[in-house]
């Protein structure tokens, strides 16, 4: 129960320190919420240590893909800074940095979460509590762009789309685009009424604000992702249902985003530039000069093959090209080449696999399995909008949702797998008899 409450404290504070940009300070360098996450990191090594149980390892592909993609990404700063010199303007503090806040915590959020929830009902609870969370931040968003009151949060960026603590128009729209179906299932699948409503108004306060942002992005992942979604899941739900509450639920946000749209002259303007953006001109003014980027770093790399195996180095994208890769998946290729991609796209099916896994087991329950629905939700969104996008702050809202996922996933995946090797013994001995029959002492 204290760990629970920890941890969902834990991440309030991440919450409103990213949502309010409060800036909370321990010491100058070391911020409210990484002392806090250090803190509940000890915690659970310290119970990992003393407490003796028969779980083991849990997830060990997942922890030894996680640690050989930092390990990767470590090895090539030591390789820049110490080997070639060649640390595309980067000190080795500002590498590590960017290795930390990228990865590292990313990695840590999600062992927190993971082993922090000792039991599934303390981890369902802490995924209620999350999109709880969630919603009321949403909200408070909504409230400050309408002015009711004014909190001086977000502001109008290019073409006067939506910018604010989260980040930029596209980085707000993605964390829009992530969570709007995740809270619509939660809506639909949990049964506390008060949390429900509380989601349902989050994700239609979500629609109003993603129309805001603009982002492209935004809108491929969320459409793809719920595509993407219903082929994986395919035969785990009831098509008709959910065709039928598709409809419907996707007239309310037609209406609530056409309703945006017509009340906002501002907002207006941003769909109309978007549409006409998306409409017209070549296919680089279309991709808002993405495909001209990428083909610079493509064909950097082609000029050096041996970039194709192992990358240029942590980072080095922006120094080598002079702008952004605006792609995770061209950064992680340009940074790390074929091998520092394969491990993430590596770890990304590992997840995706796993809780596929778990979501048709005869053995989940139902609250069990719409976390799951949500946590594939949220991952296949993330996937198209990785396509067109790099740094996203909604990984640090996802990552202890994934650890959560796993927390509820493990039981299940135990069982399946002690069963598993009860089928090959007992197989083993039906083929070899003679073999698997006990010695007698003479």
């Amino acid at each position: 129960m204290i760990k629970a409450i920890l941890l969902g404290a834990f991440f309030l504070t991440v919450a409103l320190d990213e949502f309010l940009a409060l800036g909370l300070l321990i010491v100058t360098g070391l911020s409210a919420k990484n002392a806090f996450l250090y803190v509940l990191l000890l915690a659970v090594l310290c119970h990992k240590v003393l407490e003796r149980t028969d779980e083991g390892f849990q997830f060990p592909q997942t922890h030894i893909l996680f640690l050989l993609l930092m390990a990767y990404a470590s090895l090539t700063i030591f390789f820049m800074h110490f080997v070639i010199g060649q640390t595309s303007g980067f000190g080795l503090f500002g590498h590590i940095a960017s290795l930390k806040g990228h990865l590292v915590d990313f990695y840590l959020l999600f062992i927190v979460f993971l082993y922090g929830a000792v039991t599934t009902t303390s981890a369902i609870r802490l995924v209620k509590f999350i999109l709880a969370v969630m919603s009321v931040m949403i909200l408070v968003t909504l409230v400050d762009v309408l002015g009711m009151p004014s909190l001086g949060l977000v502001g109008e960026g290019a073409y006067g789309r939506l910018e604010g603590p989260v980040g930029g128009p596209n980085s707000y729209g993605v964390f829009f685009a992530v969570f709007i179906p995740v809270l619509i299932v939660s809506a639909m699948g949990f049964r506390n009424t008060p949390l429900r409503i509380l989601y349902f108004m989050g994700a239609v306060a979500a629609v109003a604000l993603l129309i805001q942002t603009g982002s492209r992005g935004g809108m491929a992942g969320l459409i793809g992702g719920l595509i993407l979604t219903a082929w994986w899941l395919r035969g785990g739900y009831d098509l008709k249902k959910c065709l039928t509450w598709t409809l419907v639920i996707g007239g309310v946000f037609a209406i609530v985003a056409t309703t945006t749209v017509m009340l906002s002259d501002n907002v207006y303007e941003i769909v109309q530039q978007r549409i006409e953006r998306s409409t017209s001109g070549g296919i680089e003014e279309v991709s808002a000069g993405r495909t001209w980027i990428w083909g610079l770093g493509l064909n950097y790399m082609l000029a050096r093959p041996w970039m194709l195996i192992t990358g240029a180095g942590w980072g080095t994208f922006w120094n080598n090209i002079g702008m952004g890769p605006h792609s995770a998946y061209l950064n992680f290729f340009f940074s790390l080449g074929i091998i520092g991609l394969a491990l993430f796209l590596g770890l990304i099916y590992n997840i995706l696999s796993a809780t596929r896994r778990v979501f048709f087991s005869e053995s989940a329950g139902h609250e069990e399995r719409v976390v799951l629905a949500s946590m594939t939700l949220a991952w296949f969104v993330m996937i198209i909008a990785m396509a067109t996008g790099t740094t996203f702050k909604v990984w640090t809202f996802l990552w202890p949702l994934t650890g959560l996922g796993f927390r509820i996933a493990y039981p299940h995946l135990k069982v399946a797998a002690e069963q598993r090797y009860k089928d090959t013994v007992e197989s083993y001995r039906k083929a070899f008899p003679m073999m698997s029959q006990p010695k007698v002492k003479m």
